[in-house]
């Protein structure tokens, strides 16, 4: 199991016990608001042209290559690019690549 589907695993078994503790408190709309939480944090993680590259397992030069030739969607913060997770997906997929990223964290036990 990889970093990042370790890291999935962890955020599902975190919001199962926040559903399970809701319910039991019958605190629906509470549950609601922190699962919405938990999904915004999910689309706004963000990686550096290295973990780019040591995902993809390619050069940090083929990464930064792609963001300047507009192939990869990434916004300049300092001297870096960041790369949220949503934009890496899309590119992946159009080079004909399966998905990266499981909804289902538990799916590669």
């Amino acid at each position: 199991m990889g970093v990042l589907d370790l890291k999935a695993h962890r955020i599902a078994r975190k919001i199962k016990a926040l559903g399970e503790a809701a319910l039991r408190a019958g605190r629906l709309d509470e549950l609601h608001t922190q699962l919405e939480d938990k999904a915004m944090q999910e689309e706004h993680v963000v990686y550096t042209v290295a973990g780019v590259a040591k995902l993809l397992k390619v050069t940090q030069e083929s990464v930064r290559r792609w963001i300047r030739a507009g192939e990869l969607d990434a916004s300049k913060i300092g001297r870096g690019y960041r790369i949220d997770r949503p934009a890496l997906e899309r590119f992946w997929q159009a080079r004909g690549g399966t998905r990266l990223f499981t909804e289902d964290a538990g799916a590669g036990d």
